[in-house]
């Protein structure tokens, strides 16, 4: 039995010494693996931040780039843009000059027009039938032109004068419309404007004619 038994144990012994060192070379064999994948993985980790860090300086590089050509650009806009605002100040200035000129020119060329207009009737030589085709004008262009600058007042004050007999008119209400005829030719440089005040002063100078015919007449009867 012992016989049989001793050798049985001295193979387990065997089997058990041999899965140990066998345990023991794979441990070992592991242990290399596992250092060698570490070292390669810690090498490719290092390649990796490397050329993350050469991309993200490229990046970095290009983007200063744009930026600084942005901001070049940026500046010549404010440049060009600063030279059309002084075009754009300088073209303003010119045409509030031409726009005071033209304002100058209305008021020059309605008082001039008043001017010979009080000289003809002070020689009592304005009729009434001008008179009359003025004023006829007049209301039919205020009468078209619903929407206007003039105030409500003024354009109910202007139909209802030039709609009368011109010889129910009074020289106050043909100066009063030639005022309202200056400011809106002078002021809001409208056409109408200049109608209404050559209108309005041949309707003063009809009125004024009329008187000093009267005068003459009279003057006449003394004699």
């Amino acid at each position: 039995m012992m016989e049989i038994i001793l050798p049985l144990i001295g193979t387990i012994v065997t089997v058990i010494i041999s899965i140990a060192m066998l345990a023991y070379w794979l441990g070992k064999r592991l242990t290399e693996i596992e250092g060698r994948f570490n070292q390669r993985l810690t090498e490719i980790e290092g390649k990796f931040n490397q050329r993350f860090t050469e991309i993200e300086g490229k990046f970095n590089e290009r983007l200063n780039e744009m930026e600084k050509k942005f901001n070049e650009r940026l500046n010549e806009m404010e440049k060009e843009f600063g030279e059309i605002y002084g075009n754009f100040k300088s073209i303003n200035l010119r045409l509030n000059g031409l726009e005071e000129m033209i304002r100058g020119s209305a008021s020059a060329s309605t008082e001039a027009h008043r001017v010979i207009t009080d000289f003809l009737a002070l020689k009592g030589l304005i009729d009434k039938a001008e008179a009359e085709y003025l004023s006829a004008r007049v209301r039919g262009v205020f009468q078209a032109y619903a929407l206007n600058p003039l105030s409500e007042e003024e354009r109910r004050f202007i139909l209802d004068l030039f709609s009368k007999d011109v010889d129910e008119a009074t020289i106050e209400e043909a100066e009063k419309a030639y005022q309202i005829g200056l400011k809106l030719f002078r002021e809001k440089l409208d056409s109408r404007g200049f109608l209404l005040a050559m209108a309005a002063s041949y309707l003063r100078g009809y009125l004024i004619s009329r008187e000093v015919r009267k005068s003459k007449k009279k003057n006449v009867k003394k004699k």
